[in-house]
């Protein structure tokens, strides 16, 4: 079969319709694909997030159809696979496509629920924590009355400690008082029998110095008498002795002695 050459430019009468044919795919994809966006807007629009997955795994199969290959510039006819059907383009993250989507009414009810149950835990926890510091407080009560109830105790058997200790110091001191009472008399037995023996001397003294003034006295009117010349009788008289002081202790040894009282042995 012959070949003839189609240069750009200059096309041959039979060849117009293959060349309509060969356009008309090219249209219809192009309006296929423009059409096709819409569509996939609109469906995205009433899909959860599952179909949204399943949407976007579908997107990428491609559909291969056979159809009549151009005519090569060698002469020679082959067979060409097209896609009948274009493959839409996946829509990345962040893309005006996903930002110009309308709230999902699914994930609405779910933030609302979250936040239902949030609230509810906060007002779980306040009411368990508000029941733990009740709890808490009331244990301080509890242990405040037991050691307030231990003080008064301990003060009572100090209270208690202290009467035993003041009667035994009582006892202990009404011993020593009648001790030392007894050791003040026996001191004072002492020193009266003493201070009477004092006496007794002192008057001994006393005694024992009349007697001698009165041997004096008597020994001198002796020979005053005696004497018959009256100068000398005279003289004589003029030497009369006279009587000794009786507070005069010089000459009587022990007699300004003092007792001493007894002292009282500290304990």
């Amino acid at each position: 079969m012959a070949t003839t050459d189609a240069k750009p430019g200059f096309r041959l009468p039979w060849s117009a319709d293959r060349s309509e044919s060969d356009e008309r795919p090219e249209t219809t994809d192009e309006a296929r694909a423009e059409a096709l966006p819409d569509a996939h807007t609109n469906d995205q629009e009433l899909e959860t997030p599952d179909m949204i997955d399943a949407a976007s795994a579908a997107s990428d199969q491609v559909v291969t159809v056979d159809d009549e290959a151009p005519v090569s510039e060698s002469g020679s006819e082959g067979s060409l696979s097209v896609d009948s059907t274009p493959t839409p383009t996946a829509l990345p993250a962040g893309t005006d496509a996903a930002k110009s989507r309308k709230p999902n009414k699914f994930m609405a009810d779910l933030t609302r629920a979250m936040q239902g149950a949030a609230e509810t835990a906060r007002a779980d926890t306040l009411a368990r924590f508000s029941a733990d510091a009740k709890t808490f407080i009331e244990g301080i009560h509890a242990s405040t009355a037991i050691e307030a109830t231990d003080l008064r105790k301990h003060a009572d058997d100090d209270v208690a400690a202290i009467r035993e200790w003041s009667k035994a110091e009582i006892a202990r001191i009404r011993e020593e008082t009648d001790e030392r009472i007894t050791h003040r008399k026996a001191g004072l037995e002492r020193q009266i029998d003493a201070h009477a023996a004092s006496i007794e001397a002192r008057i001994e003294r006393v005694q024992r110095r009349v007697d001698a003034f009165e041997a004096e006295m008597a020994a001198f009117f002796e020979r005053l008498i005696a004497e018959e010349d009256a100068t000398r009788f005279a003289g004589m008289a003029e030497s009369l002795p006279e009587p000794p002081p009786f507070d005069d202790d010089t000459d009587l040894g022990t007699a300004g002695e003092t007792v001493a009282p007894v002292a009282v042995a500290e304990t």
